[in-house]
């Protein structure tokens, strides 16, 4: 009979374990999805300032044409 509550206190700590751990595993899978996303809108940003950069290079190089040419 203590045998069997022993092992019945070893199961419950066992699962109890078990649920904290798939816990946490939610947790760190949820983090990890949000840096992903994080990381995805930076690199969008970048290639976006690139981009707006570039327009104002053009715009600058075209004003200077101009003014050079008067």
């Amino acid at each position: 009979m203590a045998k069997a509550a022993g092992n019945l206190k070893s199961n419950l700590t066992e699962s109890f374990i078990v649920a904290q751990l798939k816990k946490i595993n939610r947790e760190l899978k949820m983090e990890i999805q949000e840096k992903d996303k994080l990381l995805e809108n930076m690199k969008r940003n970048i290639k976006l300032s690139k981009s707006h950069e570039i327009e104002v290079e053009l715009s600058v190089y075209i004003d200077e044409c101009f003014r050079l040419r008067q």
